[in-house]
């Protein structure tokens, strides 16, 4: 060791300023490339449910849940079971099956109507303010499969699995 405290071979080493500390660039930043986190940064605003304009009944909003990771555990949790039978009674021929998998298709449009449906604003039920499980039992059937539209869109589901 010399008298800088170095050993001989090797330079002196200062431990670094915490006032000076250099943040390492993130990936995949906002601005295309990548950029140094600063202390002053805005913290990102990210809303776990967004709202809807009903399009068939003027002044009514949809409060739509969004999807994140947890929740779609929980939905596949739930739809699973109801899935599976869907499908063991679609591929049945007779009138009995087709009517077992139409119930069934109702009660999953149920469970995704509990799941993602959050509040219902701007409407009154027999001069209640409408819940969404009072829609579901006594609101307009055209502003229950508006709904349901929303939130298998916000599921991610295509088109044809929207219809189901």
């Amino acid at each position: 060791m010399d008298s800088a405290g170095a050993f001989e071979g090797h330079a002196h080493v200062t431990p670094p300023n915490p006032a000076e500390r250099v943040v390492p660039p993130i990936f995949g930043a906002a601005s295309g490339g990548s950029c140094a986190l600063r202390e002053s940064a805005r913290a990102t605003q990210w809303e776990s449910r967004k709202i809807l304009a009903s399009e068939s009944f003027p002044g009514v909003e949809l409060v739509i849940a969004r999807m994140t990771f947890g929740r779609r555990l929980e939905l596949m949790k739930r739809v699973r079971d109801l899935a599976v039978r869907i499908e063991y009674f679609e591929a049945g021929r007779d009138e009995k099956n087709r009517m077992e998998s139409s119930l069934l298709a109702a009660q999953m449009d149920t469970l995704y109507l509990a799941w993602g449906l959050e509040e219902v604003r701007g409407l009154t039920l027999d001069g209640v303010p409408a819940t969404p499980e009072m829609l579901l039992e006594r609101g307009p059937e055209a502003l229950v499969h508006e709904a349901l539209v929303a939130i298998k869109a916000e599921c991610g589901l295509s088109e044809a699995e929207r219809k189901n």
